[in-house]
């Protein structure tokens, strides 16, 4: 589902990693949606450590956004 915004995710075990390459302001739509449809894993008590979420850029970033998990910016990771 997520691979129709463009995201490539990777899975293992519990954890997830979602990314794609960011270069305008509709990818950046794109990664939020795609984290707004990971939020349905709530509906199936399988809840989300926002606390462990976090945003890394590689690579120039011609802007900067925030994303949200619910309704949490998502800190930025230098590493």
């Amino acid at each position: 589902m997520l691979e129709h915004y463009g995201i490539i995710v990777k899975l293992f075990a519990d954890d997830v990693k979602a990314y794609m390459q960011v270069v305008n302001v509709d990818h950046a739509n794109k990664l939020q949606k795609a984290l707004d449809i990971i939020e349905w894993a709530s509906e199936w008590q399988l809840l989300l450590s926002v606390n462990k979420c976090n945003i890394l850029n590689v690579g120039y970033a011609p802007f900067m956004t925030d994303y949200y998990v619910y309704d949490s910016v998502l800190p930025r990771n230098s590493s």
